[in-house]
């Protein structure tokens, strides 16, 4: 990989076919590297460029450069836009794409540490299946559905990256490109039929399985399969049914847990039917969990509001961080904590000005500190009027009793 990227870095700084100056790397892949470039007229665009090696393969270079062809058919927000496709000077395809500022679905996870918190998962979910809804419409189906393949904006939108290896289920379809992309695929996330080699059997409900794999892995931060290595996690996708989410996280809501295991089921009549279906499953689950009996969450603004680490934008410097907007008050008091996660309690103060209103807006350790405070200054007072009592009789001394005594006048305090 060390060798790739460095082939990758020396592209900086040239122009392509006299129109696009790349003006840095985003990232490098075994296939591809992505580069920030800019047109000649000022806008700015990303670049992927196919490696030399992989280009003098005919099978991969067409699949790559059908990927352009394919998004754009998705026609969904949630779809890459491509505006152009051609060859380097070198002989290596290239696709002009929208530049994306924000985070790697997978990356994020790994920076926060393994897994991602429920609200977030189930936003990014509810995004990916409108998109596949748009996609299986138009006869696309993904086969790639994993936390790599997805990116979170800064805008809070969720884009599905490469359909390079999509399948389109039409009569034009090419079979030599199915025979191509059939194995593809990412360990972990091979549906049985992928991983059995059963290429009339991938279908839409295959990225059912996809999706359930990506919430198994965000929530919880393991692949379905437990696997020592990539060979392994495939003869088990191939052989065993994936175990329940429950059996890693005991404690999640049983509805998430039952939508995820319902997404997973070996047997396809098992699983959700189409991408709707789990859509709506998942908005019904989410209405429960995240905003009580009854209603009805937006979880775009769920989604948005729940990234309380801040996404890092790849195309920019890593010193500038970009930041989505703050949840609305109204919707973070009115919905409980989700189902796994906690919430401190929120501090309130008394709207009246009396002792009982100005105390009861005090924390028990703060009322405990204020009584032994005054506790602490009234015995100090009483112990200094002793000790003033005692010191004064003492500078008195003892008076000898009174030739012509008289009677002693009662001492006023």
């Amino acid at each position: 990989m060390d060798h790739l990227r460095r082939q990758a870095e020396r592209r900086v700084g040239t122009v392509l076919r006299d129109r696009w100056t790349i003006d840095a790397l985003i990232g490098v892949g075994a296939m591809a590297a992505v580069y920030k470039a800019t047109h000649r007229n000022g806008n700015e665009v990303a670049i992927k460029v196919l490696h030399a090696e992989a280009s003098k393969d005919e099978g991969i270079r067409k699949r790559f450069q059908r990927e352009g062809y394919v998004a754009n058919r998705v026609k969904h927000r949630g779809a890459v836009t491509v505006f152009d496709d051609d060859v380097t000077p070198g002989g290596s395809a290239f696709l002009v794409m929208e530049l994306l500022h924000g985070e790697n679905v997978e990356a994020r996870r790994e920076r926060l540490g393994g897994f991602v918190p429920l609200p977030e998962v189930l936003g990014i979910a509810d995004q990916v299946l409108d998109v596949l809804t748009a996609a299986h419409g138009q006869g696309i189906i993904h086969r790639d559905i994993k936390p790599e393949n997805l990116f979170l904006t800064s805008e809070g939108v969720v884009k599905v990256l490469d359909f390079g290896i999509a399948r389109l289920r039409s009569s034009q379809h090419d079979t030599s490109l199915t025979m191509v992309g059939a194995m593809l695929g990412t360990p972990g996330f091979l549906s049985p039929e992928q991983a059995r080699g059963m290429t009339s059997a991938v279908d839409h409900q295959t990225d059912i399985w996809g999706v359930g794999a990506t919430l198994f892995t965000l929530l919880c931060g393991q692949h379905v399969q437990e696997a020592r290595t990539a060979d392994e996690s495939m003869v088990l996708a191939a052989t065993t049914p994936a175990r329940s989410l429950a059996s890693v996280l005991s404690a999640l809501d049983p509805g998430v847990v039952a939508m995820v295991d319902r997404a997973l089921a070996w047997d396809k009549r098992d699983r959700f039917p189409d991408a709707m279906s789990m859509q709506a499953e998942l908005r019904r689950v989410a209405a429960r969990v995240l905003g009580g009996p009854g209603a009805s969450p937006n979880l775009d603004l769920e989604l948005s509001g729940a990234l309380s680490s801040p996404i890092r934008s790849e195309p920019e410097p890593p010193t500038r961080v970009m930041r989505l907007p703050d949840e609305p008050a109204a919707s973070r008091e009115s919905r409980p904590p989700a189902a796994g996660t906690e919430r401190p309690p929120r501090r309130t103060r008394a709207p009246g000005r009396s002792a009982e209103g100005l105390l009861g807006g005090l924390r028990p350790t703060t009322l405990a500190l204020v009584a032994g405070a005054v506790a602490i200054v009234v015995i100090a007072f009483g112990l200094s009027m002793c000790v003033a009592v005692v010191v004064g009789s003492k500078l008195q001394g003892p008076q000898a009793p009174s030739a012509d005594p008289m009677p002693s006048a009662p001492v006023r305090h």
